[in-house]
């Protein structure tokens, strides 16, 4: 039987699917070689070992120490791959990503004098199955066109979102997990690909958003320009579902990137206040605008 904790993050994962995409190259990225041995960070971030408990379903193997345990760590990214690999959309530059760190890996593994053959072993099998997940994804990609993967893709999102899947996070948190979902999946990999065409399907993609936006803020009787305490008005969210937003946006900083730090990283937020680049009165077309501007042009950084 699941736990109560289990059962909310399972809800959560509905709404913010792209909480696995972030973790699985979070993970990759912690099978650090050191000296002699391959072994897991030895300070991992709160958050990262709350989605990996949550993910591998540890609440009976919490014993088990992720920052010590390569074999484990291995183990559980398979598993989280294997899962991501039944509905692909959501997931594919994360599948690609992993897949070209680890074979980076394993160059590093072959120079270490300490490492054993079962080691070895374990490893390789481990490369191959991830290995085998990318080459199915980009074969999907390869039979459809990438143009009609995006379009099905940010399609599927928005609708998702009209149909209320984001109730309970604030207006400008659903907006902003809109805009990471959209990132990681197929819409992401096409934007990558297809210089001269995103400009286009991002603007289109950004107008619906802002429309859907709109229609909300009519409905609750809003000014047609919110103050920012509304965008960012809690619902009636869980707090597991601010601890993802907080997981997700942990790359923005308040100079680089103020409307996405300033949506996610709520508490140090209410510490700190908000960014002097933050405006009063926000638009919907303005708060898209922003957190588009923010978000997508960091693909080249490959986060």
């Amino acid at each position: 039987m699941n736990s109560p904790e289990d059962t909310s993050f399972n809800e959560v994962l509905k709404k913010i699917p792209s909480l696995k995409a972030k973790w699985i190259i979070d993970a990759v990225n912690a099978l650090d070689v050191a000296s002699d041995q391959i072994r897991m960070q030895e300070e991992p971030s709160l958050a990262f070992l709350h989605i990996y408990h949550m993910l591998t379903g540890s609440a009976q193997r919490r014993q088990a120490h992720v920052n010590r345990c390569f074999q484990q760590g291995m183990q559980a990214i398979v598993s989280q791959i294997e899962d991501m690999g039944k509905d692909c959309r959501d997931n594919t530059v994360a599948i690609n990503l992993a897949a070209a760190r680890i074979g980076n890996l394993e160059t590093h593994m072959g120079t270490l004098a300490g490492i054993t053959g079962e080691t070895l072993s374990n490893f390789r099998r481990f490369q191959q199955s991830v290995e085998d997940k990318f080459h199915e994804v980009n074969d999907r990609l390869n039979r459809l066109t990438a143009r009609v993967a995006a379009n099905e893709h940010y399609t599927l999102i928005l609708s998702d979102w009209k149909a209320g899947e984001l109730d309970g996070l604030s207006l400008a948190g659903q907006c902003y997990a809109v805009a990471e979902r959209l990132y990681w999946g197929d819409f992401g990999q096409y934007i990558r690909g297809n210089g001269e065409a995103a400009p286009t399907l991002l603007k289109t993609v950004r107008n619906e958003a802002t429309e859907i936006l709109k229609t909300r803020i009519e409905k609750s009787g809003w000014e047609p320009r919110p103050d920012i305490a509304q965008w960012l008005g809690v619902g009636n969210g869980s707090d597991t579902e601010s601890q993802a937003l907080t997981y997700l946006s942990d790359w923005a900083t308040e100079k680089a990137s103020p409307f996405i730090w300033t949506i996610g990283q709520e508490e140090t937020r209410q510490k700190q206040g908000m960014p002097l680049d933050i405006p009063r009165l926000c638009a919907p077309g303005r708060l898209v605008d922003a957190i588009w501007r923010e978000r997508f042009p960091r693909m080249e950084e490959e986060r």
